[in-house]
Protein backbone atom coordinates (compact mmCIF):
# COMPACT_ATOMS: atom_id res chain seq x y z
CA UNK A 1 0.00 0.00 0.00
CA UNK A 2 1.49 3.31 -1.05
CA UNK A 3 1.80 6.08 1.57
CA UNK A 4 1.28 9.61 0.37
CA UNK A 5 2.78 12.79 1.86
CA UNK A 6 0.57 14.58 4.35
CA UNK A 7 -0.17 18.25 3.81
CA UNK A 8 -0.90 20.73 6.60
CA UNK A 9 -3.92 22.67 5.36
CA UNK A 10 -4.50 24.75 8.51
CA UNK A 11 -4.58 28.44 7.79
CA UNK A 12 -1.55 30.16 9.36
CA UNK A 13 -2.07 33.19 11.59
CA UNK A 14 -1.87 36.35 9.54
CA UNK A 15 -0.66 39.51 11.26
CA UNK A 16 -2.95 42.53 11.14
CA UNK A 17 -2.71 44.59 7.99
CA UNK A 18 -2.46 48.37 7.81
CA UNK A 19 -4.94 50.44 5.86
CA UNK A 20 -2.16 52.25 3.97
CA UNK A 21 1.29 51.22 2.84
CA UNK A 22 3.77 51.00 5.71
CA UNK A 23 6.12 53.71 4.50
CA UNK A 24 9.14 54.01 6.76
CA UNK A 25 10.11 57.59 7.68
CA UNK A 26 13.61 58.78 6.80
CA UNK A 27 16.36 59.73 9.19
CA UNK A 28 14.83 58.95 12.60
CA UNK A 29 17.63 59.20 15.15
CA UNK A 30 19.67 61.58 12.95
CA UNK A 31 19.77 65.39 12.71
CA UNK A 32 18.12 65.21 9.28
CA UNK A 33 14.96 63.39 10.38
CA UNK A 34 12.04 63.81 7.99
CA UNK A 35 9.21 66.23 8.72
CA UNK A 36 5.60 65.07 9.02
CA UNK A 37 4.41 67.15 6.04
CA UNK A 38 7.14 65.59 3.90
CA UNK A 39 6.04 62.13 5.05
CA UNK A 40 2.43 62.87 4.05
CA UNK A 41 3.56 63.96 0.58
CA UNK A 42 5.68 60.81 0.13
CA UNK A 43 2.82 58.64 1.45
CA UNK A 44 0.46 60.14 -1.13
CA UNK A 45 3.06 59.60 -3.86
CA UNK A 46 3.50 55.95 -2.81
CA UNK A 47 -0.24 55.41 -3.39
CA UNK A 48 -0.20 57.38 -6.68
CA UNK A 49 -2.66 59.96 -5.37
CA UNK A 50 -2.42 63.64 -4.50
CA UNK A 51 -2.07 64.87 -0.90
CA UNK A 52 -5.56 66.31 -1.26
CA UNK A 53 -7.06 62.87 -1.95
CA UNK A 54 -5.12 61.28 0.91
CA UNK A 55 -6.20 63.91 3.43
CA UNK A 56 -9.85 64.09 2.35
CA UNK A 57 -10.51 60.34 1.97
CA UNK A 58 -8.30 58.71 4.61
CA UNK A 59 -6.96 61.10 7.25
CA UNK A 60 -9.80 63.59 7.72
CA UNK A 61 -12.59 60.99 8.31
CA UNK A 62 -10.60 59.44 11.18
CA UNK A 63 -9.78 62.83 12.67
CA UNK A 64 -13.48 63.76 12.57
CA UNK A 65 -14.99 60.52 13.83
CA UNK A 66 -17.11 62.34 16.39
CA UNK A 67 -18.52 64.61 13.66
CA UNK A 68 -17.48 67.80 15.43
CA UNK A 69 -16.72 69.55 12.14
CA UNK A 70 -19.98 70.07 10.27
CA UNK A 71 -18.84 72.27 7.38
CA UNK A 72 -16.26 69.92 5.89
CA UNK A 73 -15.40 71.92 2.77
CA UNK A 74 -14.86 75.12 4.73
CA UNK A 75 -12.59 73.37 7.23
CA UNK A 76 -10.51 71.70 4.50
CA UNK A 77 -10.17 74.96 2.58
CA UNK A 78 -8.83 76.72 5.66
CA UNK A 79 -6.59 73.76 6.51
CA UNK A 80 -4.41 74.04 3.38
CA UNK A 81 -3.36 77.64 4.00
CA UNK A 82 -3.54 77.94 7.82
CA UNK A 83 -2.98 74.59 9.51
CA UNK A 84 -0.34 72.77 7.46
CA UNK A 85 2.69 74.58 8.99
CA UNK A 86 1.74 73.52 12.54
CA UNK A 87 1.69 69.80 11.63
CA UNK A 88 5.45 69.67 12.20
CA UNK A 89 5.23 71.29 15.64
CA UNK A 90 3.36 70.52 18.84
CA UNK A 91 -0.14 71.92 18.28
CA UNK A 92 -3.45 70.19 18.96
CA UNK A 93 -3.65 69.37 15.24
CA UNK A 94 -0.31 67.55 15.48
CA UNK A 95 -1.46 65.61 18.54
CA UNK A 96 -4.56 64.51 16.59
CA UNK A 97 -2.89 63.65 13.28
CA UNK A 98 0.08 61.60 14.54
CA UNK A 99 -1.97 58.71 16.03
CA UNK A 100 -4.27 58.71 12.99
CA UNK A 101 -1.31 58.31 10.59
CA UNK A 102 0.22 55.68 12.87
CA UNK A 103 -3.04 53.72 12.76
CA UNK A 104 -3.27 53.97 8.97
CA UNK A 105 0.35 52.94 8.32
CA UNK A 106 1.19 50.81 11.41
CA UNK A 107 4.31 52.96 11.95
CA UNK A 108 4.58 53.73 15.65
CA UNK A 109 7.42 56.27 15.45
CA UNK A 110 5.81 59.15 13.56
CA UNK A 111 5.81 61.44 16.62
CA UNK A 112 9.56 61.88 16.07
CA UNK A 113 8.78 63.63 12.77
CA UNK A 114 7.39 66.51 14.85
CA UNK A 115 8.42 68.53 17.94
CA UNK A 116 5.97 66.72 20.24
CA UNK A 117 8.82 65.28 22.34
CA UNK A 118 9.70 68.78 23.54
CA UNK A 119 6.17 70.17 23.99
CA UNK A 120 6.53 70.49 27.79
CA UNK A 121 9.75 72.54 27.78
CA UNK A 122 9.53 74.69 24.63
CA UNK A 123 6.91 77.34 23.89
CA UNK A 124 4.97 77.04 20.64
CA UNK A 125 5.40 80.73 19.79
CA UNK A 126 7.78 81.40 16.85
CA UNK A 127 8.79 77.74 16.69
CA UNK A 128 7.99 76.98 13.04
CA UNK A 129 8.27 78.77 9.73
CA UNK A 130 5.12 79.75 7.89
CA UNK A 131 6.70 78.91 4.52
CA UNK A 132 9.22 76.33 3.37
CA UNK A 133 12.99 76.78 3.39
CA UNK A 134 15.37 74.32 1.75
CA UNK A 135 18.94 73.69 0.64
CA UNK A 136 19.14 73.33 -3.18
CA UNK A 137 22.46 71.47 -2.98
CA UNK A 138 20.98 68.82 -0.68
CA UNK A 139 18.11 68.24 -3.12
CA UNK A 140 20.54 68.02 -6.04
CA UNK A 141 22.90 65.58 -4.32
CA UNK A 142 20.07 63.30 -3.20
CA UNK A 143 18.72 63.20 -6.74
CA UNK A 144 22.13 62.52 -8.32
CA UNK A 145 22.90 59.76 -5.81
CA UNK A 146 19.47 58.17 -6.42
CA UNK A 147 18.44 58.78 -2.83
CA UNK A 148 14.92 59.57 -1.65
CA UNK A 149 14.19 63.30 -1.87
CA UNK A 150 12.45 64.56 1.27
CA UNK A 151 12.20 67.64 3.50
CA UNK A 152 13.94 67.44 6.90
CA UNK A 153 12.26 68.63 10.08
CA UNK A 154 15.31 70.82 10.72
CA UNK A 155 14.39 73.08 7.79
CA UNK A 156 10.92 73.77 9.20
CA UNK A 157 12.23 75.40 12.39
CA UNK A 158 12.32 79.17 12.54
CA UNK A 159 15.73 79.21 14.25
CA UNK A 160 17.53 77.51 11.33
CA UNK A 161 18.90 79.80 8.61
CA UNK A 162 21.73 77.74 7.07
CA UNK A 163 22.32 74.17 5.92
CA UNK A 164 24.55 72.40 8.43
CA UNK A 165 26.05 70.20 5.66
CA UNK A 166 26.91 72.78 3.00
CA UNK A 167 27.23 75.86 5.27
CA UNK A 168 25.08 78.01 3.02
CA UNK A 169 21.79 79.87 3.68
CA UNK A 170 18.52 78.10 3.09
CA UNK A 171 16.43 79.27 0.13
CA UNK A 172 12.82 80.42 0.52
CA UNK A 173 11.90 81.36 -3.10
CA UNK A 174 11.60 79.15 -6.18
CA UNK A 175 14.39 80.07 -8.61
CA UNK A 176 11.98 79.70 -11.55
CA UNK A 177 8.77 81.49 -10.50
CA UNK A 178 10.04 83.39 -7.42
CA UNK A 179 7.15 82.12 -5.29
CA UNK A 180 7.21 80.98 -1.66
CA UNK A 181 6.27 77.37 -0.94
CA UNK A 182 3.60 76.14 1.51
CA UNK A 183 4.48 73.10 3.58
CA UNK A 184 1.59 71.06 2.20
CA UNK A 185 -0.67 71.71 -0.75
CA UNK A 186 -3.41 69.84 -2.60
CA UNK A 187 -0.85 68.84 -5.27
CA UNK A 188 2.75 68.70 -4.06
CA UNK A 189 5.94 66.62 -4.21
CA UNK A 190 9.10 66.91 -2.09
CA UNK A 191 11.78 68.81 -3.99
CA UNK A 192 9.41 70.41 -6.52
CA UNK A 193 7.75 73.81 -6.61
CA UNK A 194 4.06 73.58 -5.72
CA UNK A 195 3.25 76.46 -8.14
CA UNK A 196 5.22 75.80 -11.34
CA UNK A 197 6.20 72.14 -10.51
CA UNK A 198 9.85 72.85 -11.40
CA UNK A 199 12.81 71.19 -9.70
CA UNK A 200 14.11 73.13 -6.66
CA UNK A 201 17.55 71.52 -6.55
CA UNK A 202 20.67 73.33 -7.71
CA UNK A 203 24.38 72.73 -7.12
CA UNK A 204 25.38 76.37 -7.81
CA UNK A 205 26.55 78.29 -4.73
CA UNK A 206 27.57 81.63 -6.25
CA UNK A 207 24.23 83.28 -5.57
CA UNK A 208 24.05 82.00 -2.02
CA UNK A 209 27.54 83.20 -1.16
CA UNK A 210 26.35 86.79 -1.51
CA UNK A 211 23.74 86.28 1.20
CA UNK A 212 26.13 84.80 3.75
CA UNK A 213 26.48 87.07 6.79
CA UNK A 214 29.68 89.10 6.87
CA UNK A 215 29.81 89.05 10.67
CA UNK A 216 31.93 86.04 11.61
CA UNK A 217 30.42 85.95 15.10
CA UNK A 218 26.89 85.82 13.65
CA UNK A 219 27.92 83.12 11.19
CA UNK A 220 29.54 81.13 13.98
CA UNK A 221 26.37 81.36 16.07
CA UNK A 222 24.18 80.20 13.16
CA UNK A 223 26.44 77.24 12.51
CA UNK A 224 26.37 76.37 16.20
CA UNK A 225 22.55 76.62 16.21
CA UNK A 226 22.20 74.27 13.25
CA UNK A 227 24.48 71.72 14.90
CA UNK A 228 22.92 71.66 18.36
CA UNK A 229 19.32 71.73 17.09
CA UNK A 230 20.15 68.77 14.86
CA UNK A 231 21.54 67.02 17.93
CA UNK A 232 18.28 67.76 19.76
CA UNK A 233 16.16 66.19 16.99
CA UNK A 234 18.45 63.15 16.74
CA UNK A 235 18.22 62.44 20.47
CA UNK A 236 14.40 62.42 20.66
CA UNK A 237 13.96 58.63 20.01
CA UNK A 238 16.63 57.72 22.59
CA UNK A 239 14.99 59.47 25.55
CA UNK A 240 13.29 57.19 28.06
CA UNK A 241 10.55 59.79 28.52
CA UNK A 242 9.97 63.32 27.20
CA UNK A 243 11.40 66.10 29.40
CA UNK A 244 8.91 67.97 31.57
CA UNK A 245 8.75 71.59 32.65
CA UNK A 246 9.50 70.72 36.30
CA UNK A 247 12.86 69.39 35.13
CA UNK A 248 13.51 72.65 33.27
CA UNK A 249 12.74 74.60 36.46
CA UNK A 250 14.97 72.31 38.53
CA UNK A 251 17.94 72.99 36.25
CA UNK A 252 17.45 76.76 36.53
CA UNK A 253 17.14 76.51 40.31
CA UNK A 254 20.39 74.53 40.36
CA UNK A 255 22.14 77.31 38.43
CA UNK A 256 20.56 79.91 40.71
CA UNK A 257 21.96 78.30 43.85
CA UNK A 258 25.40 77.45 42.44
CA UNK A 259 26.30 80.58 40.49
CA UNK A 260 24.20 83.39 41.97
CA UNK A 261 23.74 82.39 45.63
CA UNK A 262 19.98 82.66 45.13
CA UNK A 263 20.13 86.13 43.52
CA UNK A 264 17.91 86.20 40.44
CA UNK A 265 19.45 89.45 39.14
CA UNK A 266 22.94 87.93 39.00
CA UNK A 267 21.76 84.77 37.24
CA UNK A 268 19.80 86.84 34.72
CA UNK A 269 22.99 88.76 33.82
CA UNK A 270 24.96 85.52 33.50
CA UNK A 271 22.29 83.91 31.30
CA UNK A 272 21.78 87.19 29.37
CA UNK A 273 18.02 87.25 29.81
CA UNK A 274 15.72 89.71 31.56
CA UNK A 275 14.90 89.33 35.24
CA UNK A 276 11.20 89.16 34.35
CA UNK A 277 11.74 86.23 32.00
CA UNK A 278 13.85 84.35 34.53
CA UNK A 279 11.30 84.93 37.27
CA UNK A 280 8.50 83.65 35.01
CA UNK A 281 10.50 80.49 34.33
CA UNK A 282 11.27 79.88 38.01
CA UNK A 283 8.04 80.90 39.75
CA UNK A 284 5.24 80.95 37.18
CA UNK A 285 5.90 77.70 35.34
CA UNK A 286 6.49 79.41 31.98
CA UNK A 287 8.76 77.90 29.34
CA UNK A 288 10.92 79.82 26.84
CA UNK A 289 10.31 80.09 23.14
CA UNK A 290 12.70 78.11 20.95
CA UNK A 291 14.69 81.21 19.96
CA UNK A 292 15.04 82.27 23.60
CA UNK A 293 16.16 78.79 24.61
CA UNK A 294 18.82 78.65 21.90
CA UNK A 295 20.11 82.11 22.81
CA UNK A 296 20.21 81.17 26.50
CA UNK A 297 22.18 77.99 25.76
CA UNK A 298 24.59 79.85 23.47
CA UNK A 299 25.32 82.44 26.14
CA UNK A 300 26.36 79.78 28.68
CA UNK A 301 28.11 77.41 26.24
CA UNK A 302 25.79 74.44 26.74
CA UNK A 303 23.76 72.51 24.17
CA UNK A 304 19.94 72.53 24.35
CA UNK A 305 20.03 68.74 24.72
CA UNK A 306 22.28 69.03 27.76
CA UNK A 307 20.06 71.75 29.19
CA UNK A 308 16.69 70.03 28.64
CA UNK A 309 17.48 66.33 28.91
CA UNK A 310 20.05 66.34 31.72
CA UNK A 311 18.43 64.30 34.49
CA UNK A 312 19.69 64.36 37.12
CA UNK A 313 21.92 67.41 36.73
CA UNK A 314 25.54 66.30 36.55
CA UNK A 315 28.74 68.28 36.72
CA UNK A 316 29.53 67.90 33.03
CA UNK A 317 26.09 69.25 32.11
CA UNK A 318 26.60 72.48 34.07
CA UNK A 319 27.84 75.54 32.14
CA UNK A 320 31.16 76.95 33.25
CA UNK A 321 31.31 80.60 34.25
CA UNK A 322 34.38 82.56 35.28
CA UNK A 323 33.05 82.80 38.85
CA UNK A 324 32.82 79.02 39.02
CA UNK A 325 36.63 78.82 39.26
CA UNK A 326 36.77 81.08 42.34
CA UNK A 327 36.72 79.60 45.86
CA UNK A 328 34.44 80.81 48.65
CA UNK A 329 36.86 82.42 51.12
CA UNK A 330 34.54 83.78 53.79
CA UNK A 331 30.95 83.21 54.85
CA UNK A 332 30.93 85.43 57.97
CA UNK A 333 30.12 89.14 57.72
CA UNK A 334 31.92 90.09 60.99
CA UNK A 335 35.00 87.95 60.62
CA UNK A 336 38.30 89.76 61.14
CA UNK A 337 40.50 89.84 58.01
CA UNK A 338 43.90 88.25 58.70
CA UNK A 339 47.09 88.28 56.67
CA UNK A 340 46.30 84.80 55.40
CA UNK A 341 42.88 86.01 54.26
CA UNK A 342 44.49 88.87 52.33
CA UNK A 343 46.85 86.41 50.66
CA UNK A 344 43.89 84.23 49.57
CA UNK A 345 42.00 87.27 48.29
CA UNK A 346 44.96 88.34 46.16
CA UNK A 347 45.26 84.83 44.72
CA UNK A 348 41.57 84.85 43.75
CA UNK A 349 41.80 88.28 42.10
CA UNK A 350 44.97 87.32 40.24
CA UNK A 351 43.21 84.20 39.01
CA UNK A 352 40.48 86.37 37.47
CA UNK A 353 43.01 88.65 35.79
CA UNK A 354 44.85 85.67 34.26
CA UNK A 355 41.80 84.76 32.18
CA UNK A 356 42.52 85.16 28.49
CA UNK A 357 40.78 88.14 26.87
CA UNK A 358 39.59 85.91 24.04
CA UNK A 359 37.91 83.55 26.48
CA UNK A 360 34.21 83.17 25.51
CA UNK A 361 33.17 83.25 29.17
CA UNK A 362 31.87 86.65 30.34
CA UNK A 363 34.35 88.67 32.39
CA UNK A 364 32.81 89.43 35.82
CA UNK A 365 32.51 92.73 37.61
CA UNK A 366 34.17 93.46 40.94
CA UNK A 367 30.81 93.24 42.69
CA UNK A 368 30.19 89.74 41.32
CA UNK A 369 33.68 88.61 42.35
CA UNK A 370 33.20 89.97 45.87
CA UNK A 371 29.84 88.26 46.24
CA UNK A 372 31.32 84.96 45.05
CA UNK A 373 34.30 84.85 47.44
CA UNK A 374 32.27 86.18 50.39
CA UNK A 375 33.65 89.69 50.97
CA UNK A 376 32.29 93.18 50.46
CA UNK A 377 33.75 95.15 47.50
CA UNK A 378 34.97 97.78 49.99
CA UNK A 379 37.05 95.12 51.72
CA UNK A 380 38.63 94.09 48.43
CA UNK A 381 39.48 97.71 47.57
CA UNK A 382 40.96 98.25 51.03
CA UNK A 383 43.40 95.31 50.99
CA UNK A 384 43.99 94.86 47.23
CA UNK A 385 43.54 98.28 45.59
CA UNK A 386 45.89 97.59 42.66
CA UNK A 387 44.16 94.35 41.62
CA UNK A 388 40.72 95.90 42.03
CA UNK A 389 41.65 98.81 39.78
CA UNK A 390 42.94 96.36 37.17
CA UNK A 391 39.70 94.35 37.27
CA UNK A 392 37.52 97.47 37.02
CA UNK A 393 39.63 98.78 34.13
CA UNK A 394 39.40 95.54 32.21
CA UNK A 395 35.67 95.27 32.82
CA UNK A 396 35.13 98.81 31.53
CA UNK A 397 37.28 98.14 28.46
CA UNK A 398 34.62 95.73 27.27
CA UNK A 399 32.20 98.63 26.70
CA UNK A 400 34.57 101.54 25.92
CA UNK A 401 36.80 102.20 22.95
CA UNK A 402 36.38 101.83 19.21
CA UNK A 403 36.27 98.02 19.23
CA UNK A 404 33.46 97.91 21.78
CA UNK A 405 31.46 100.55 19.92
CA UNK A 406 31.92 98.74 16.62
CA UNK A 407 30.75 95.53 18.28
CA UNK A 408 27.66 97.23 19.71
CA UNK A 409 26.87 98.99 16.43
CA UNK A 410 27.24 95.76 14.45
CA UNK A 411 24.90 93.94 16.85
CA UNK A 412 22.27 96.68 16.58
CA UNK A 413 22.46 96.77 12.78
CA UNK A 414 22.16 92.99 12.56
CA UNK A 415 19.12 93.09 14.84
CA UNK A 416 17.57 95.82 12.68
CA UNK A 417 17.85 93.82 9.42
CA UNK A 418 17.20 90.39 10.93
CA UNK A 419 14.02 88.50 10.11
CA UNK A 420 13.47 87.96 13.82
CA UNK A 421 12.32 91.14 15.57
CA UNK A 422 13.87 91.68 18.99
CA UNK A 423 13.89 94.49 21.58
CA UNK A 424 16.95 96.50 22.54
CA UNK A 425 17.11 94.61 25.83
CA UNK A 426 17.62 91.33 23.95
CA UNK A 427 20.53 92.84 21.97
CA UNK A 428 22.07 94.07 25.22
CA UNK A 429 21.73 90.61 26.74
CA UNK A 430 23.51 89.05 23.77
CA UNK A 431 26.38 91.48 24.22
CA UNK A 432 26.43 91.17 27.99
CA UNK A 433 25.98 94.88 28.72
CA UNK A 434 23.19 97.11 29.97
CA UNK A 435 20.66 98.51 27.50
CA UNK A 436 21.45 102.03 28.79
CA UNK A 437 24.94 101.68 27.27
CA UNK A 438 23.44 101.07 23.83
CA UNK A 439 21.00 103.98 24.18
CA UNK A 440 23.84 106.29 25.22
CA UNK A 441 26.12 105.48 22.27
CA UNK A 442 23.58 104.71 19.50
CA UNK A 443 20.23 106.39 20.27
CA UNK A 444 19.05 106.46 16.64
CA UNK A 445 19.61 102.73 16.07
CA UNK A 446 17.95 101.91 19.37
CA UNK A 447 14.88 103.98 18.51
CA UNK A 448 14.63 102.26 15.12
CA UNK A 449 14.75 98.85 16.79
CA UNK A 450 12.09 99.88 19.31
CA UNK A 451 9.81 101.16 16.52
CA UNK A 452 10.28 97.96 14.51
CA UNK A 453 9.74 95.72 17.52
CA UNK A 454 6.63 97.51 18.76
CA UNK A 455 5.16 97.77 15.26
CA UNK A 456 4.88 94.03 14.87
CA UNK A 457 5.69 92.41 18.19
CA UNK A 458 3.46 89.45 17.44
CA UNK A 459 1.03 88.36 14.75
CA UNK A 460 -2.40 89.19 16.13
CA UNK A 461 -4.24 87.45 13.33
CA UNK A 462 -2.27 84.27 13.89
CA UNK A 463 -3.01 84.31 17.63
CA UNK A 464 -6.69 85.03 16.96
CA UNK A 465 -6.82 82.10 14.55
CA UNK A 466 -5.20 79.82 17.13
CA UNK A 467 -7.73 80.81 19.79
CA UNK A 468 -10.62 80.30 17.36
CA UNK A 469 -9.28 76.87 16.43
CA UNK A 470 -9.17 75.95 20.12
CA UNK A 471 -12.78 77.04 20.56
CA UNK A 472 -13.93 75.16 17.45
CA UNK A 473 -12.23 71.91 18.45
CA UNK A 474 -14.01 69.28 20.54
CA UNK A 475 -11.00 68.59 22.75
CA UNK A 476 -10.94 69.21 26.48
CA UNK A 477 -10.52 72.92 27.08
CA UNK A 478 -7.36 74.02 28.91
CA UNK A 479 -7.22 77.09 31.10
CA UNK A 480 -6.42 80.41 29.45
CA UNK A 481 -3.21 80.55 31.51
CA UNK A 482 -2.13 77.15 30.20
CA UNK A 483 -2.96 78.16 26.62
CA UNK A 484 -0.82 81.29 26.97
CA UNK A 485 2.04 79.23 28.43
CA UNK A 486 1.92 76.66 25.63
CA UNK A 487 2.19 79.40 23.01
CA UNK A 488 4.90 81.38 24.76
CA UNK A 489 2.79 84.52 25.48
CA UNK A 490 2.07 86.33 28.71
CA UNK A 491 -1.47 85.97 29.97
CA UNK A 492 -1.91 89.76 29.95
CA UNK A 493 -1.27 89.86 26.18
CA UNK A 494 -4.18 87.53 25.43
CA UNK A 495 -6.52 89.22 27.91
CA UNK A 496 -5.71 92.70 26.58
CA UNK A 497 -5.91 91.98 22.84
CA UNK A 498 -8.54 89.21 22.72
CA UNK A 499 -10.91 89.75 25.69
CA UNK A 500 -13.96 88.23 23.95
CA UNK A 501 -12.18 85.02 22.95
CA UNK A 502 -10.62 84.72 26.42
CA UNK A 503 -14.05 85.04 28.04
CA UNK A 504 -15.43 82.34 25.74
CA UNK A 505 -12.55 80.02 26.64
CA UNK A 506 -13.02 80.67 30.39
CA UNK A 507 -16.79 80.12 30.11
CA UNK A 508 -16.40 76.90 28.16
CA UNK A 509 -13.77 75.57 30.59
CA UNK A 510 -16.01 76.44 33.55
CA UNK A 511 -18.93 74.66 31.88
CA UNK A 512 -16.79 71.58 31.24
CA UNK A 513 -15.55 71.58 34.83
CA UNK A 514 -19.12 71.84 36.17
CA UNK A 515 -20.19 68.99 33.92
CA UNK A 516 -17.26 66.84 35.06
CA UNK A 517 -18.11 67.62 38.68
CA UNK A 518 -21.73 66.60 38.17
CA UNK A 519 -20.71 63.36 36.44
CA UNK A 520 -18.27 62.56 39.23
CA UNK A 521 -20.84 63.25 41.93
CA UNK A 522 -23.46 61.15 40.12
CA UNK A 523 -21.01 58.27 39.86
CA UNK A 524 -20.15 58.47 43.58
CA UNK A 525 -23.83 58.55 44.58
CA UNK A 526 -24.54 55.54 42.38
CA UNK A 527 -21.69 53.59 43.98
CA UNK A 528 -22.96 54.44 47.49
CA UNK A 529 -26.51 53.43 46.61
CA UNK A 530 -25.40 50.13 45.11
CA UNK A 531 -23.18 49.32 48.08
CA UNK A 532 -26.00 50.04 50.57
CA UNK A 533 -28.28 47.67 48.69
CA UNK A 534 -25.56 45.00 48.48
CA UNK A 535 -24.91 45.12 52.27
CA UNK A 536 -28.64 45.03 52.99
CA UNK A 537 -29.05 41.92 50.82
CA UNK A 538 -26.26 40.26 52.81
CA UNK A 539 -28.18 40.88 56.03
CA UNK A 540 -25.70 43.50 57.27
CA UNK A 541 -26.67 46.97 58.40
CA UNK A 542 -25.16 49.41 55.81
CA UNK A 543 -23.53 51.82 58.22
CA UNK A 544 -21.34 54.65 57.01
CA UNK A 545 -18.22 52.85 58.21
CA UNK A 546 -19.08 49.62 56.37
CA UNK A 547 -20.02 51.45 53.17
CA UNK A 548 -16.77 53.44 53.18
CA UNK A 549 -14.73 50.32 53.95
CA UNK A 550 -16.32 48.35 51.11
CA UNK A 551 -15.66 51.23 48.68
CA UNK A 552 -12.01 51.51 49.86
CA UNK A 553 -12.49 55.22 50.56
CA UNK A 554 -12.76 56.25 54.21
CA UNK A 555 -13.67 59.84 53.28
CA UNK A 556 -16.30 59.18 50.63
CA UNK A 557 -19.28 59.97 52.87
CA UNK A 558 -17.71 63.25 53.98
CA UNK A 559 -19.02 64.73 50.75
CA UNK A 560 -22.44 66.27 51.03
CA UNK A 561 -23.94 64.54 47.98
CA UNK A 562 -22.59 61.10 48.93
CA UNK A 563 -23.84 61.47 52.52
CA UNK A 564 -27.32 62.44 51.31
CA UNK A 565 -27.33 59.51 48.87
CA UNK A 566 -26.50 57.16 51.77
CA UNK A 567 -29.35 58.53 53.90
CA UNK A 568 -31.85 58.33 51.01
CA UNK A 569 -30.80 54.72 50.34
CA UNK A 570 -31.38 53.82 54.01
CA UNK A 571 -34.78 55.51 53.88
CA UNK A 572 -35.77 53.52 50.78
CA UNK A 573 -34.87 50.27 52.56
CA UNK A 574 -36.94 51.19 55.65
CA UNK A 575 -34.13 51.98 58.08
CA UNK A 576 -34.70 54.82 60.61
CA UNK A 577 -32.89 57.99 59.61
CA UNK A 578 -34.12 60.55 62.15
CA UNK A 579 -31.07 60.07 64.35
CA UNK A 580 -28.60 60.54 61.46
CA UNK A 581 -26.84 63.83 60.99
CA UNK A 582 -27.98 65.67 57.89
CA UNK A 583 -26.32 68.46 55.98
CA UNK A 584 -28.08 71.82 56.18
Amino acid sequence: MEIYEEWDVTIPSIPSRSRLYRLEPIGIGTPYVESLTSYIMRLAEAHCVTPQALVQREIFPLCNQAGAIQNRNSWLGKFWWASTPVLNGMSSTTVQWVPVLQTLTSCDNLRFLTMLTWSEVIGINKLLRRKKAWCPRCFQEWRQNRQVVYEPLLWTLNAIDICSYHQQPLVILCQHCQETQPFLKQVARPGYCSHCMCWLGNDLIASSAETMPNDTELLKMRQWQAGVIGELLAAAPTLLKPPHKEQFTDVLNHYLNQYAAGNINILARLLKITVGCLRSYLKQGCVPSFDSLIQLCYSVLITPLGFLAASPVSSQDIPRFVLDHLPVLSSSKRKRVTDNDVHCIRQALELVLKIDEENPLPFPSLHQIAQRIGYHPTTLRKYCPDLCRAIVTRYRQLWTGDDAQMRMKRALENALVSDKRMPVEAVAQQLGCASAVLYRHFPDLCRSIVTRHQGERFDKEQIRQQLQDILSSDEKMSSIKEIARQRGYRLSILEKNFPDLCKEIVLRRRTEQNKQHEERVTGICTEVHQMVIALHQQGVYPSSVRVAKQLNNSHILWQKEAHEAWILSLDELGYPIDHLKKYT
